[in-house]
C-alpha cells in the first residue's frame, strides 16, 4: 500500500513513540487498516461466531484509544477512483490467484499452505464494514466515509486541524502533505511517527531542502497506487534522477533518451493524472458539509473531469448517502443498522468543545438536545449543570439517565487527572 520502499527510505526522520503521547487529542484513523488486519487474523465473518470475533477484535482497539484518552475519528474508503482502476484490478486478480492456489493445495492435502493462501486472499467485505459502523454508532464514536479514498480525507482532516494527526499504514499520507502520520500502531499503543515538516528541514532526511511537490513527483515516478512504475525504475533511482537533474522536464528527457527504460505511450499523460489525483481529490468538509477538492483548482488549470466539483443533484444525494455511512459505496445497498445515535463530525481544533450533529430536527426540545450533545462534557465545563437540569425537565429521568451517567463518568475521570 502506498509508495513502495518509502518508509524505510525515510527511517532517519521516523521516531519511536507511544499513543499516550497524544492524550487529550483527536486522531484520524484509517479504518481499513484495522479491518484488513481483522480479516487476516480472524477469517470469515458471515456467521455469528465470526461476527463476535470481529467485534471482540475491534473493541480491543477502541478500548485502547479510550484507555490512553485519545479520541479516534474513523475514516472509511468511499467510491472507487478511476485513477486507481489498474491497481484495484491487479489486486483483485492477485486475490483470485491466491484462492485458486488454495484449492489446489487443499486437493493435495497441504492444509496449512492452503489456509495461508486463503488468509492472504481475504479482503474487507460490506458485512465487516456494517459490523464496524454499528459498533461505532453504539459507542458514539465519530466516523465519516470519504467521498472517494480515505487517504485524501485523512490528510484533509489533519491539514485543517480537525485532528492532530493520522493513524495508518499507508505511506501515501506523506505524499498528500499530512503534517503528522503515525505508523505501525500495535494493540499496546507502541508506534512510529513521522512529522511532515521534518522531511524537508531535517538534514538527516533524504528530502532535505526539497519540497512536497518534488517529493510527490519522485514518488509518482517510482510507482504509486495511481500509476505503475516504469520497469527497472524504483524509488532510489527516481530519487537520484531528481536530485541530479532537479526538474521533471529534465528527468523526462533523460529517461526518453535511454533505451533501458521502456516507457508506455500514455505514461506522461497518466503521470499528470496521478499528480492531479494527489492534488485535487474530492473530500468532505465537516464544517461546511460540502464536497471540496483537497487543494483548490486554480482558474486555467486543466484537470481530470471527474475531479471537478460539478455534481448533479442526484450525485450530491448519492454522496450524502455514502458520507453518512448509510450504504455501501460500491453497490449503494443500504447497511442493516441497529438503532443508535447518528455519527457526529468534529469541528476544527480552534473550537474543540463543539460537535455538529447530523440531525435536522427543529423545535425548542430538539434545540436543547442538540445544544447538550454539542458540548464535550469535562470537569471544567461550566455549562453542563444548567443543561442537565433543563434536560431532566424536558426529557425526564428515564430518557436522560444514560447521558447523565456519561457526564458523571467524565467528571470523575477529570478529578482523577
Amino acid at each position: 500500500m502506498g509508495i513502495s520502499g518509502l518508509l524505510p527510505f525515510i527511517k532517519p526522520v521516523t521516531k519511536k513513540c507511544h499513543i499516550k503521547e497524544f492524550k487529550g487529542e483527536s486522531l484520524a484513523i484509517d479504518s481499513f487498516i484495522l479491518l484488513h488486519k481483522a480479516s487476516l487474523i480472524h477469517g470469515e465473518f458471515e456467521e455469528n461466531s465470526g461476527r463476535q470475533r470481529l467485534l471482540s477484535y475491534l473493541t480491543k482497539w477502541l478500548d485502547m484509544f479510550e484507555h490512553f484518552e485519545v479520541t479516534p475519528y474513523f475514516v472509511l474508503d468511499g467510491s472507487a477512483l478511476k485513477s486507481k482502476e489498474v491497481t484495484n484490478e491487479a489486486r483483485r486478480k492477485a486475490r483470485d490467484q491466491l484462492k485458486a492456489e488454495a484449492e489446489k493445495l487443499l486437493a493435495k492435502g497441504r492444509k496449512s499452505e492452503a489456509y495461508e493462501a486463503i488468509r492472504k486472499s481475504r479482503g474487507v467485505t460490506p458485512i465487516m464494514i456494517e459490523i464496524f459502523l454499528n459498533l461505532l454508532k453504539e459507542r458514539e464514536i465519530q466516523f465519516v466515509v470519504a467521498p472517494f479514498e480515505a487517504d485524501a480525507q485523512l490528510a484533509y482532516l489533519a491539514r485543517e486541524k480537525f485532528v492532530k494527526g493520522v493513524v495508518t499504514e499507508d505511506s501515501d499520507l506523506l505524499v498528500f502533505g499530512c503534517p503528522l502520520v503515525i505508523f505501525k500502531l500495535d494493540p499496546e499503543g507502541k508506534c512510529d511517527k513521522v512529522i511532515g515538516d521534518d522531511l524537508f528541514v531535517k538534514k538527516s532526511s533524504p528530502f532535505f531542502n526539497m519540497n512536497l511537490e518534488k517529493m510527490r513527483q519522485i514518488c509518482i515516478l517510482s510507482g504509486c497506487d495511481y500509476l505503475p512504475n516504469i520497469p527497472s525504475l524504483g524509488l532510489k533511482t527516481s530519487y537520484k534522477l531528481f536530485a541530479e537533474l532537479q526538474s521533471l522536464e529534465k528527468v523526462r528527457e533523460f529517461l526518453e533518451s535511454k533505451d533501458k527504460y521502456k516507457i508506455p505511450p500514455s505514461y506522461w499523460t497518466d503521470f499528470n493524472m496521478a499528480n492531479e489525483t494527489f492534488l485535487y481529490q474530492k473530500i468532505y468538509c465537516p464544517t461546511g458539509k460540502i464536497l471540496k477538492n483537497l487543494n483548490s483548482i486554480e482558474a486555467g488549470v486543466e484537470c481530470i473531469e471527474y475531479l471537478r466539483l460539478e455534481e448533479t443533484a442526484e450525485e450530491v444525494e448519492r454522496f450524502n448517502r455514502i458520507i453518512s455511512g448509510e450504504c455501501c459505496p460500491k453497490t449503494m445497498v443500504p447497511y442493516n443498522f441497529m438503532p443508535g445515535p447518528t455519527p457526529t463530525i468534529i469541528q476544527p481544533k480552534e473550537n474543540p468543545l463543539l460537535r455538529v450533529t447530523s440531525s435536522s430536527t427543529s423545535g425548542p426540545r430538539q434545540t436543547l438536545m442538540n445544544q447538550f450533545t454539542k458540548i464535550e462534557i469535562s470537569s471544567t465545563n461550566q455549562d453542563s449543570d444548567n443543561l442537565i437540569s433543563n434536560l431532566y425537565k424536558l426529557k425526564g429521568k428515564a430518557d436522560s439517565e444514560e447521558i447523565v451517567k456519561k457526564v458523571i463518568r467524565k467528571r470523575k475521570r477529570g478529578r482523577r487527572n
